[in-house]
């Protein structure tokens, strides 16, 4: 489901976890020693026009609430419990 989700938005689905991770309130780390895997799993968070932000925070993609209970339906319940 989130392979589904990234291809509709035409992004990773690195990029898409931690776009939803921090829906969730989650800060991710990536742990990658990789230039261009970090530069790719940062690029969900860049500025683009036209698009709005998540608590101020410019974001290419915007996740749909339905797409973060989708996701959160895969975890425990104790694993998705977040601030949003």
């Amino acid at each position: 489901m989130v392979a589904r989700i990234a291809q509709h938005y035409d992004k990773t689905r690195e990029q898409i976890f931690f776009l939803y991770l921090y829906n969730i309130g989650i800060i991710p780390l990536s742990g990658t020693r990789s230039r261009t895997h970090m530069m790719e799993d940062v690029d969900i968070f860049e500025p683009h026009a036209g698009h709005g932000g998540l608590d101020g925070l410019d974001v290419d993609v915007a996740l749909t609430k339905e797409e973060i209970a989708e996701i959160s339906s895969q975890f425990p319940s104790h694993y998705t419990k977040g601030p949003h």
